[in-house]
């Protein structure tokens, strides 16, 4: 146990967050080789880095079609270099976050290898796939699950699932730097303020953000957008010109500004903790989303609202994204802006307490006791 070798996988920008806290958990409580296939905040951490796979994040049927040939081959790769008994880098567990499309054959191809999976962050497979939840109930060694309803579900299925709460509880700065961002995006202190969070794929920030900022003409408030460190903001100024005020220091803008439009994803989690009146939005390509709709199980698309089990906050979802629409209700939200904040002080209870991550590396490396 003591020279355990894990492969952690992450592939989205958030996963390579909260897998970058994992990680540290895992080295305070032994010296573990971990290798990782995810971004530069894991990597930062980790004793080896096998692929960058947050540079490659696509999202959609449709649109990932043309990365098959090179997730084929990573998988191959991945299947001789840590799963196969014959090799020296063999592991002792695999590691899985979220990142559904590759992951769940990861944790088919290592499973039928004989080693141990762990799911940490699952993918919403209650939302779209009844059959992917029973297959991963029955490979993984142990779900651990950031919603309370999650360990539920899959305990239903027959999996070994364990509540840990959302790391997002463990990012985000109790007291943000509000003065910081005001001097960054030049903004006084009585300006009201609309954070524009349009996402962080590029094809997503392309089909997003130039309608949220016209969207924002004659409201009375100040756009900034929140930009990810790994795009450029060389990026963002092509889209929508030099006059463009961008932050990377998301929480703290969502903190400062009156009201937000959000990205459907983690960030309105954020938005909600953060306490700010908002809505959701998305926008795929359509035949993504007519494949989407049919698959979906669920009313809402915004984890708030799926919490909730109502709609706590307006989705705009691809025709009702649109400049007239996203104006209206960004004037609703203003309007009802104190009852939302009331409701979120309940969504944030739902998410546990701070430290998901040194949970849950205490439970793999419990649970990996039993297998060693």
């Amino acid at each position: 146990m003591k020279n355990a070798r894990f492969l952690i996988v992450a592939g989205e920008v958030s996963g390579d967050k909260h897998g970058s806290r994992l990680v540290k958990e895992l080295k305070k409580r032994g010296s573990f080789h971990i290798s990782v296939l995810g971004g530069k905040n894991m990597a930062k951490y980790a004793d080896h880095l096998e692929e960058d796979l947050v540079s490659r994040s696509v999202v959609g049927f449709f649109e990932v079609v043309k990365f098959l040939p090179y997730f084929k081959s990573l998988k191959s790769r991945i299947n001789r270099k840590y799963f196969s008994e014959k090799s020296p880098d063999r592991i002792d567990a695999l590691v899985l976050i979220d990142y559904p499309g590759f992951n769940i054959r990861l944790a088919k191809d290592a499973s039928a290898q004989g080693i141990p999976v762990y799911y940490y962050i699952t993918p919403q497979v209650w939302a779209w796939g009844a059959k992917r939840a029973a297959l991963l109930a029955k490979i993984c060694k142990k779900i651990f699950c950031v919603f309370e309803f999650e360990k539920d579900f899959f305990e239903q299925e027959g999996g070994n699932a364990e509540f840990v709460g959302h790391p997002l509880l463990e990012s985000l700065p109790e007291k943000p730097d509000i003065k910081q961002l005001n001097l960054d995006v030049c903004l006084n202190s009585s300006e009201p303020v609309l954070a524009l969070l349009p996402g962080s794929r590029v094809k997503e920030i392309e089909r997003h953000l130039k309608i949220m900022l016209a969207a924002s003409d004659g409201t009375g408030l100040v756009p900034v957008v929140a930009r990810p460190q790994h795009i450029p903001a060389e990026f963002y100024r092509k889209i929508a010109g030099e006059d463009i005020r961008m932050t990377t220091v998301s929480y703290a803008l969502l903190a400062r500004a009156s009201v937000a439009l959000v990205k459907s994803g983690t960030s309105t989690l954020d938005a909600a903790v953060a306490g700010v009146p908002f809505a959701t939005i998305y926008r795929v390509f359509p035949l993504t989303y007519v494949m989407a709709i049919r698959l979906i199980k669920i009313p809402y698309i915004s984890m708030v609202n799926i919490l909730a089990g109502e709609e706590l906050v307006p989705e705009l979802i691809q025709s009702d994204f649109n400049e007239n629409k996203l104006r209206e209700t960004i004037f609703k939200v203003m309007d009802s802006s104190e009852k939302i904040k009331k409701d979120f002080v309940q969504i944030r209870k739902k998410l546990g307490g701070p430290g998901a991550s040194a949970r849950t590396a205490e439970a793999i490396i419990l649970s990996l006791k039993e297998e060693l």
